[in-house]
Parts: structure tokens; sequence; C-alpha cells
């Protein structure tokens, strides 16, 4: 719906560029991932400057990129599965964030 035309964005060829960039605009850079460090993503307080980093569905964020991460936020999650599909994910993290920065 050609939506992405009434947003500014930028394109990166590499993550890292992306996370560099975004830490040099002074955004706090938060991985959407299942890792030792991370906390429940609805009892995380976000700062007003977010850039959330989600990973593929199968394989997540690499440890990478994760370890230049600011912090790291997870859904809690009950089932068969261990995880849910990542623009649903995307979607519940960026609302919180949204709604309860600091």
């Amino acid at each position: 719906m050609n939506q992405e035309n009434r947003v500014s964005w930028q394109y990166f060829s590499q993550t890292q560029d992306a996370i560099k960039y975004a830490k040099s605009e002074d955004y706090s850079v938060i991985a959407v991932e299942l890792c030792q460090d991370a906390k429940p993503y609805h009892t995380y307080i976000y700062p007003d400057k977010v850039c959330l980093v989600l990973g593929h569905e199968n394989s997540g964020v690499h440890q990478e990129i994760l370890s230049i991460c600011d912090n790291a936020v997870f859904i809690p999650y009950w089932g068969k599965n261990y995880s849910l599909n990542v623009a649903v994910s995307a979607a519940i993290v960026a609302f919180r964030a949204c709604l309860f920065q600091k």
C-alpha cells in the first residue's frame, strides 16, 4: 500500500552497520531474542529512542550481533513451539516499547 513512502528509512547491507548508525543517533539497540541475559519484554523499561533487532525465524539473532546490542528482551511463551512468528514478535514488542518508555 506504499506506506514505506510515508516513513523515512535507510537500507544497510550489513546489520553491524545499521546498529553502529543507530547508536550514533543515540538509539538503544535491543535484540528480541531468547538468550541468557534477555529480560521479559513486558518488564523491560524501554528508553525513548529504541532500535529493535529481530532475527531469522529459524536461527534468531546471531551471537556476533547480540554482542553489540545494548540489551535483549524475550516474549515468554508456552506451548508446543518455543517462539512466535518474527512479524508477530516485532509487533508485540514494538507496541510495548511505544507504550512504556521511560
